[in-house]
C-alpha cells in the first residue's frame, strides 16, 4: 500500500471515528442524567478541564482525554444563559450553541458613570448572581454568559428601559432623527461568581425622523417595552434605523463574534460551535 493510500485512509478513518462520536454522544446528551456514570472512572467523576487555551484536556479519572474525545465529551454539554431575553437565546442557537437558559434576579443598578462601564458592570453583576444561584448548573456547562446592552447619547445620557407610554414616546423622540450610541457588555464565568472575561462592543446607530402617527403607531405595536432605548432593531424598529456603524448583532442584544473571538482565546471552546452541526 502506498503512503498516499495509507494516508487516506488513515483519514478516512479518522473521520468516521469522529462522526461514531458525534452520533454517540448526541444519544447521551439526549439521556443527560446518564453522562456523569458514562464519565466516571473507579466512582472517581471527570474534573473540570483545566483552562490553557493551547492545550485542553478533560480528565477521567487519572486518565486525561484526547482532543478528539475531548471536543466529543463537549458536545453534550450546554452554554448557560444567564438572561432571558429571547433575542440573546436565538442569536446563540443560530451559530450552534445549545442554549440553557437560567437567569437569577438583580436590582439593575451600577455605580459605574460610564455608559460602557455601566454595561460590563451590569453583565458581571447578572452572571456572578446566576452562577452562585444555580451552581450545578455552571459547573457543568461549557460556560456561563451575561450580558447587557445599554443605549446612550453622544451627551453620555443613558436611556434605559420604558416604564409606561409617555416614557417610551420621551426616549424615542430624543433618538429620532439622531444617531446614538448602543452598547453590549458581556461577562463570562466558569464554575464560580469569579468572571474568566468580560467584553463588549459599541455601535452607532442613526435614525431617521418619524411623523407623529407613525410613533403612536409604533407605540401601539408593544414592541418598545422591555428594550433598553424603546425600540428593537430586529423588528419594526428596522424600518426606520437608517445607519448602523458597528455590529448588527450589538445592537439586538449580543456581540456574537466577540462572544466567540473571547470564548476561543480562553479555550472555553475548541472549535467553532455550528462545527458539530456537520
Amino acid at each position: 500500500m502506498s503512503r498516499l493510500e495509507k494516508s487516506t485512509r488513515s483519514l478516512r478513518n479518522e473521520f468516521v471515528v469522529r462522526k461514531l462520536l458525534e452520533l454517540a454522544t448526541f444519544f447521551l446528551f439526549e439521556i443527560g442524567g446518564l453522562v456523569r456514570e458514562f464519565c466516571a472512572c473507579g466512582g472517581t467523576h471527570y474534573t473540570r478541564e483545566s483552562r490553557v487555551p493551547t492545550r485542553t484536556y478533560l480528565n477521567v479519572g487519572p486518565w486525561p482525554l484526547s482532543p478528539l474525545m475531548t471536543s466529543a465529551l463537549r458536545l453534550m454539554s450546554y452554554l448557560l444563559l444567564a438572561s432571558r431575553s429571547p433575542r440573546r437565546r436565538q442569536l446563540l442557537e443560530e451559530v450552534g450553541f445549545t442554549v440553557r437558559v437560567e437567569a437569577a434576579d438583580i436590582e439593575e443598578h451600577s455605580a459605574e458613570a460610564d455608559p460602557v462601564a455601566i454595561a460590563m458592570d451590569l453583565a458581571k453583576q447578572k452572571g456572578a448572581a446566576t452562577v452562585a444561584r444555580f451552581p450545578a448548573l455552571a459547573k457543568e456547562a461549557l460556560f456561563t454568559l451575561a450580558a447587557d446592552t445599554v443605549v446612550w447619547t453622544d451627551d453620555g445620557q443613558v436611556l434605559g428601559k420604558p416604564v409606561d407610554r409617555e416614557d417610551a414616546r420621551r426616549t424615542l423622540s430624543r433618538l429620532l432623527g439622531t444617531t446614538h450610541q448602543v452598547t453590549t457588555g458581556f461577562a463570562i464565568f466558569g464554575a464560580d461568581a469569579t468572571p474568566i472575561a468580560l467584553g463588549e462592543q459599541t455601535a452607532a446607530v442613526t435614525m431617521s425622523s418619524l411623523s407623529a402617527s407613525a410613533l403612536e403607531a409604533y407605540i401601539d405595536t408593544d414592541e418598545p417595552w422591555d428594550k433598553a432605548g424603546a425600540y428593537g432593531v430586529q423588528g419594526l424598529a428596522g424600518a426606520f434605523v437608517s445607519r448602523i456603524e458597528g455590529s448588527w448583532h450589538t445592537v439586538v442584544g449580543l456581540p456574537v463574534h466577540e462572544v466567540l473571538r473571547v470564548a476561543l482565546s480562553n479555550g472555553l471552546l475548541v472549535h467553532m460551535p455550528w462545527e458539530s452541526l456537520r
